[in-house]
């Protein structure tokens, strides 16, 4: 099945980004708050920097490994229903979505 002009856009169509795009939303509802949308937006910009590095050729290192550990991280501190500071939750999905849009 194809996508259209969504095809050419990497970062949309890998089911590791839903997944982890997904998580980061349910996350952000479980942290309530200015979370709700400040998690996400920090996840979605993260990931639009990630994206003009590599279009830019920039190499970062583990980058598939990084991917691996956001579903894995971000899963599990939604089971656990982990809290952290809208600080450290922002900075932590930034990080994530990096290599997300790097890929």
């Amino acid at each position: 099945m194809s996508l259209g002009f969504l095809s050419d856009v990497p970062p949309l169509t890998g089911a590791d980004d839903i997944v982890a795009i997904v998580v980061v939303g349910l996350w952000a509802a479980q942290l309530r708050g200015r979370a709700v949308w400040v998690v996400p937006l920090c996840f979605m910009a993260a990931m639009s920097v990630g994206a003009l590095l590599g279009m830019a050729s920039v190499g970062l290192p583990f980058v598939e490994p990084g991917i691996a550990a956001s579903v894995l991280v971000l899963g599990l501190f939604v089971a656990a229903m982990v809290r952290m500071p809208l600080l450290a939750s922002g900075l932590l999905v930034a990080l994530f979505a990096v290599f997300h849009g790097h890929e």
